[in-house]
């Protein structure tokens, strides 16, 4: 009975803590946009130093992965121009 009682109150007590956590996250994400992508890039280029002094890869894989970021980035890049100008156009429609 106890065990039970301290569960749910565990799981109660986690769910408010997670809670709280997902609207600051929130809260962060959507004021401070350049701070949230400067955190990525930090991490990222963090994550891929030590992947680079541990795998050592040859300028060849380089140059392919190199190919693949660029279009990588060229398709994100239209996605996200689409879904802009559709959003802007929607906006445009509901506004007049």
């Amino acid at each position: 009975m106890l065990v039970a009682r301290f569960a749910r109150s565990t799981k109660a007590w986690l769910k408010d803590r997670v809670s709280v956590a997902e609207k600051k996250l929130v809260h962060i994400c959507e004021y401070h946009p350049v701070a949230v992508g400067a955190i990525a890039l930090v991490a990222t280029t963090c994550i891929l130093f030590v992947l680079d002094i541990v795998y050592a890869p040859s300028p060849k894989e380089i140059l392919v992965e190199a190919h693949g970021l660029l279009f990588d980035v060229l398709l994100f890049g239209v996605i996200i121009l689409s879904v802009d100008l559709w959003r802007a156009k929607r906006e445009r429609v509901i506004r007049y």
